[in-house]
C-alpha cells in the first residue's frame, strides 16, 4: 500500500472579505502524478501556493508524511521535502545551467573564497541527467529556447531533493514536440520516485500523464 505523503483539509485562502478558495481536501500519496484541472480563477494556483509555502493558507490545516506540516516560504517548503516550478520562469539568461540550478546555494561548492566549478558542473549534469537532458551544464541559459528552460526549472527545483514537485502548467507556450519532450521529462522524474501534482488546461496531457 503507497504512503500517504500529503494531505490538505479544509484548506482556504481569503483576501480580505473575497474567499478564493473553500473547503478543499486532497490526499496525494507516495509515487502518483496527480492532475489538477480547472478554469481560470478556479483557485488551482492558490492552492498550489499554499502548499509550497508562497501564501498562507487562511482555514484547515496540511500534513506532511502524517505531520501538520506549516511553511512560512518556499525556501521553507523545500528544506521539507516540497518544490514548485511556476509559470513564470525565474532563471537568470546571463548564467549558465549549473549555477541557475544552484543559484543561492554556492557555499556548498565554495572554499577559501574559491568556487569550485568542476564539482558543481558534474553535479549539475546528474540533476539534468534525472529529467533526461543531455544539456552542457556550462552553456548560458540565455541561449536555450523556452522549452529548455522549462525543463532547467524543473531540474532546479529537483536539485532540492524535494519529493513533492508541483508543476504550474509547465507546458504553456510551448509547441506540440516541446510538449512531449518536457512530459517526457516528467516521466522520467515519477519513474525515479517523484510524487507529482500537475496543473494543465490540456486535457490531453492529464489522460496521458496522471493517476
Amino acid at each position: 500500500m503507497k504512503e500517504l505523503l500529503f494531505e490538505t483539509k479544509g484548506i482556504g485562502k481569503t483576501y480580505g472579505t473575497n474567499t478564493v478558495l473553500h473547503d478543499i481536501d486532497m490526499k496525494v500519496y507516495s509515487g502518483e502524478v496527480i492532475g489538477l484541472i480547472g478554469e481560470n480563477g478556479a483557485g488551482k494556483s492558490t492552492l498550489m501556493k499554499l502548499i509550497c509555502g508562497a501564501e498562507k493558507p487562511s482555514m484547515g490545516s496540511m500534513y506532511l508524511r502524517g505531520e501538520e506540516y506549516h511553511s512560512n516560504s518556499i525556501l521553507e517548503s523545500n528544506h521539507q521535502g516540497i518544490g514548485m516550478v511556476f509559470q513564470e520562469q525565474s532563471l537568470v539568461g546571463a548564467l549558465t545551467i549549473a549555477q541557475n540550478i544552484f543559484l543561492g546555494r554556492e557555499k556548498k561548492y565554495s572554499k577559501a573564497g574559491f568556487v569550485n566549478w568542476a564539482a558543481m558542473n558534474q553535479d549539475a549534469k546528474k540533476t539534468l541527467g534525472q529529467v533526461g537532458l543531455n544539456f552542457d551544464p556550462n552553456k548560458k541559459v540565455r541561449d536555450l529556447d523556452f522549452a529548455a528552460r522549462q525543463m532547467v526549472e524543473i531540474a532546479k527545483a529537483m536539485a532540492k531533493n524535494v519529493r513533492l514537485l508541483i508543476l504550474d502548467e509547465p507546458t504553456v507556450a510551448v509547441d506540440p514536440q516541446s510538449r512531449n519532450s518536457i512530459l517526457e521529462g516528467i516521466r522520467n522524474l515519477n519513474q525515479q520516485g517523484t510524487t507529482i501534482v500537475y496543473t494543465s488546461h490540456y486535457m490531453e496531457e492529464i489522460e496521458a500523464l496522471c493517476d
